[in-house]
């Protein structure tokens, strides 16, 4: 299947962890399941990397 981020790479299966935030209030959802290509997640990885 295409990934249908970057419209282009071969899914793959995997897990995230999803944060929601209102106002004071935070949810936290672990091992969600996902399918994106490596190449989203490198890019999402890259931007959650703290600034050096």
């Amino acid at each position: 299947m295409d990934c249908v981020i970057c419209r282009h790479g071969e899914t793959h299966p995997g897990h995230v962890t999803v944060t929601l935030q209102h106002g004071e209030s935070t949810i936290i959802f672990k091992n969600v399941p996902r399918k994106s290509a490596r190449t989203v997640v490198s890019i999402i990885l890259a931007m959650k990397s703290p600034a050096s």
